[in-house]
Formats: structure tokens, C-alpha cells, sequence
């Protein structure tokens, strides 16, 4: 069986090790689904957070990110050119993308809808709809 997060294969002896009837058959998947599930959160952990812009009216800019997305007002981020793909020279498939070079940084103001959010332009400029947008750190204290 493939788990299909990280392709890994479970042999049929760790099945027959939860399934001993017809009825371990729930138990057996919900513990399958366990370990999938703990398996993409330890995927999902090291991918950093990334937004994209889709609105620019003046000094406020709109992202594609919000209190869903985990984000607090007066929160800062850094606006960046669109993501470039990079691909693998050997089979043409996008492996990754890196984003363009930094523009602007961006403050919170509130959130609305399912998971958008109001900024202000707080440095820099030339924001763009389709600019990539990524956390700014806290300053160590």
C-alpha cells in the first residue's frame, strides 16, 4: 500500500498487524489515515508560508492570505516579484520556484472574506497583482 504524501509503501505484514477481521477494517484505516496525516504535517512544516497579491488600489494592498492563513493584524511582510519556476534540466518538471527581487513591505490591517487580508505599504513600491508575498520575521529580542 502507498501512502500517497510521501509515496512511502507499507508491506502487507503492517496491514495484516491492524486488520485481523472484517470488522478491524475501521480502526486499521482510521490508523492509516493517522500516519498519513502526521506524515504531511511534517511536510507542510518545513514549507514556509507564502501569499500572492490580487489587489492594488493606491497604498493598500489586498493578499490571497489571511486569519485562516495564520496571519494578526500589524503582522509585517515582504512583497517580492512573481515566482519564478525552476525546472529540472533533465525532465523539464517544476521542482521549486524562487521569488522575484524584494519591492515593498507590508503591514496588516484587517481581515475579510474566507481568507483575505488588507495591508499598507509601509516601504517601497511598485506592488504588482501576482507579486509573491512571504513573512517578515520578528527582530530578535
Amino acid at each position: 500500500m502507498t501512502d500517497g504524501i510521501g509515496s512511502q509503501v507499507y508491506p502487507q505484514i503492517s496491514l495484516d498487524h491492524f486488520v485481523r477481521g472484517p470488522y478491524d477494517l475501521a480502526p486499521a484505516l482510521h490508523s492509516c489515515f493517522v500516519e498519513m496525516a502526521n506524515n504531511a504535517a511534517g511536510l507542510t512544516v518545513a514549507m514556509p508560508w507564502q501569499g500572492k497579491v490580487f489587489l492594488v488600489q493606491d497604498q493598500l494592498v489586498y493578499l490571497s492570505a489571511g486569519q485562516y492563513s495564520g496571519l494578526v493584524p500589524g503582522q509585517r511582510l515582504l512583497v517580492n516579484g512573481p515566482l519564478n519556476p525552476v525546472r529540472d534540466p533533465r525532465t523539464g518538471i517544476v521542482v521549486g520556484s524562487v521569488p522575484g527581487p524584494p519591492k515593498a513591505q507590508l503591514q496588516i490591517q484587517r481581515f475579510f472574506g474566507d481568507d483575505l487580508a488588507e495591508t499598507v505599504i509601509i516601504g517601497g513600491g511598485g506592488v504588482q497583482i501576482g507579486d509573491s508575498v512571504i513573512l517578515i520575521p520578528p527582530a530578535p529580542r
